[in-house]
């Protein structure tokens, strides 16, 4: 699953869209984590949470790209690597304060599950300090 030794990091949702869409908005610390994934240096867990958030934005832009669609990407890259929701992610969430909204929980839980910074521009996950944030 994991590459020994590789930086891990988690992947947010709209970090994953500007990444994609508009790459100018990223952060230079978010810009130089996904340059070193891509580079084959690092990891980018992308959290089924994310993907599904990933879908429903596309669909509210009209432009739906299925889940399967993602996933299949994620599979395909070498910088990206999927993690589906289970109970690691699931008994996480109980041990985190300060994150009320779901999703935000999930992508947080995610970060403790992996021992990984969180690539996000999210004030409230910085401000939760449950995990590193890059931005």
């Amino acid at each position: 699953m994991s590459s020994p030794g590789l930086p891990t990091y988690i992947l947010d949702t709209h970090a994953w869209f500007w990444y994609l869409e508009y790459p100018g908005l990223l952060s230079p610390g978010a810009d130089a984590a996904f340059r070193l994934a891509a580079a084959g240096g690092a990891q980018i867990i992308v959290p089924a949470i994310v993907v599904a958030e990933f879908y429903y934005l596309t669909i509210k832009r009209r432009d739906p790209i299925s889940p399967a669609s993602l996933i299949a990407n994620i599979n395909r890259s070498n910088e990206f690597r999927f993690s589906a929701l289970g109970h690691a992610q699931l008994t996480k969430m109980g041990e985190i304060d300060g994150v009320t909204e779901m999703h935000h929980r999930l992508i947080a839980a995610e970060a403790l599950v992996w021992q990984a910074p969180i690539i996000t521009n999210d004030e409230v996950l910085r401000r939760s300090g449950v995990a590193e944030i890059i931005w």
